[in-house]
């Protein structure tokens, strides 16, 4: 779970080593695929009907981010991409998925790939019949100006929902720092600079440290220059 021991093998040595290695747990190779991380969040009723949708991307990947103790940083966006929703709806009719918060992983292809798709394709990389984890579904509300908690509850009790997405639509944007690195603003800077977006802060538990990372802040951007922004701010290391 998490990219927890996941491993990229470049080369027969790469691959020896890892053979080599004291292994708790078998293995399975796939082929590496090259893309970009995106995940599809649905809440869907008891028909299998969307009553709330949602995508967050994740650069760079879970796995090197495990592998290489990146900061990672990730966001939800203001909107999804119609080709991401097609993929996603055709997903919870295929596994037949009903009254359900669903959190389900793609790789967007950055280059052709025979077999799977074209550049801009969505390849469907995991399925969660679960809510998100962490911190994110806070920020998909403040992406959407919604409340994903009571549209949830609303499902779970009427099979439909009046709540969605109540104003604006922003980058609901999680950045992390970890305690083994060093960092150039503080904590009252990083307030100073970015308070007026910043709706979320705080420790993230231990369990989650190694995805996630130790201390984080999540912020509500208007474009992507001002998550650029805020992000390069928070984790720029000394």
């Amino acid at each position: 779970m998490g990219a927890g021991g996941a491993r990229k093998i470049v080369d027969e040595a790469a691959l020896e080593n890892l053979l080599a290695s004291d292994l708790d747990e078998p293995y399975v190779l796939e082929e590496y695929v090259e893309g970009e991380l995106c995940s599809y969040e649905a809440i869907v009723n008891s028909k299998g009907e969307v009553l709330f949708e949602n995508q967050s991307e994740f650069p760079p990947s879970i796995a090197d981010t495990v592998e290489f103790m990146l900061d990672v940083a990730y966001h939800a966006c203001p909107d999804v991409d119609p080709k991401l929703a097609a993929a996603g709806k055709a997903t919870i009719k295929a596994f037949g998925i009903t009254s359900r918060f669903v959190h389900m992983e793609f790789f967007r292809l950055t280059e052709d790939k025979p077999g799977l798709g074209a550049k801009g394709d969505y390849v469907g990389l995991e399925v969660n019949v679960r809510a998100p984890g962490g911190y994110t579904p806070d920020f998909i509300n403040f992406a959407h100006s919604a409340d994903v908690y009571q549209i949830w509850a609303d499902m779970v009790t009427t099979d439909t929902t009046t709540h969605g997405s109540n104003g604006e639509c922003y980058y609901g944007t999680y950045a992390c720092r970890r305690d083994c690195h060093s960092y150039v603003h503080t904590h009252q800077e990083i307030m100073d600079a970015f308070g007026s977006i910043i709706c979320m802060q705080g420790r993230m538990p231990d369990v989650l440290s190694d995805d996630l990372g130790n201390d984080f802040y999540v912020a509500r951007a208007k474009d992507l220059e001002e998550r650029n922004a805020f992000v390069d701010f928070v984790q720029l290391q000394a």
